[in-house]
């Protein structure tokens, strides 16, 4: 329970789970958490469909690598691959947008 209650406390979840963490891998790992929010929020809205599909494989991913532990480089792999996950979503909305 008081980690839970630490992360609660805290004002940075990242922080609280990784306390020590350099700057450039705060910055990743809060890449990283962004890009899982981003797909969170899409999926409020985000109707039947592929996009919907890949937005959940982006959040899925991005969760997956928001606190593991991680080398630098593979962190940085892991934005790459949030960052096109998020492009092939935006493709398949205008395609589906598109399709109507």
């Amino acid at each position: 329970m008081n980690a839970i209650s630490s992360v609660l406390r805290s004002p940075d979840d990242i922080m609280a789970f990784l306390p020590g963490i350099s700057d450039e891998e705060y910055a990743l790992r809060r890449r990283i958490r962004s890009a899982r929010n981003v797909a969170s929020f899409a999926l409020n809205s985000a109707p039947e469909g592929i996009a919907r599909d890949l937005f959940i494989l982006l959040r899925d991913h991005a969760d997956q690598w928001t606190y593991r532990p991680a080398s630098l480089a593979t962190l940085k792999l892991a934005v790459e691959q949030c960052q096109r996950l998020y492009v092939a979503t935006q493709a398949a909305e205008d395609l589906e947008d598109a399709h109507g």
